[in-house]
């Protein structure tokens, strides 16, 4: 899962294209009932933008901000990362002391690409946008991609990058 965004003149991710994908993903999550924080870095894992919802919990930015520096990155979605790293905790360990920033190795968290061959940033959630299939309080059908039940994390994620849903999480 990976997010397309349209070439601008200087091939970076802008301000206005961050906080778009923000706003959608504060949006849903706002709708599903959820508190969390949704968080977009460039391609270097430099903060672009970070919005901590309302009664989020105090570590979602931070927590955001490191899984979308790992899908930067890493240029893929945390999972896949973090599904290797699983098998060989040692790696894990090595690659934290390399990568410049800490690095969380949870799902969560997608590449941005530009026409699919550049990585030019990554988005991520924080806790408090779970990856539930039912939210009390929210009807069921809010948590459905077409015919399928869906998370709300990667319902939250696919929406702000505008990309047909696909789970992080099986």
């Amino acid at each position: 899962m990976t997010a397309t965004v349209p070439k601008t003149s200087s091939g970076e991710l802008t301000l206005a294209e961050a906080r778009a994908m923000i706003d959608r993903g504060v949006q849903l999550a706002g709708e599903l009932k959820l508190a969390g924080a949704i968080a977009v870095v460039d391609a270097a894992g430099n903060v672009v933008s970070i919005s901590r919802m309302e009664g989020a919990p105090p570590s979602s930015a931070g927590v955001a901000r490191a899984k979308a520096f790992l899908a930067a990155s890493m240029q893929q979605p945390t999972m896949t990362f973090s599904d290797r790293m699983d098998q060989h905790p040692v790696r894990f360990a090595a690659y934290s002391n390399i990568l410049r920033d800490a690095a969380f190795p949870g799902a969560g968290g997608v590449p941005i690409m530009r026409h699919r061959t550049t990585c030019v940033g990554g988005l991520a959630t924080g806790p408090g946008i779970p990856p539930v299939t039912e939210i009390p309080g929210v009807h069921p059908s809010k948590l459905m991609a077409g015919r399928f039940r869906a998370n709300a994390e990667d319902l939250v994620v696919c929406h702000a990058v505008q990309v047909p849903y696909r789970s992080q999480h099986g």
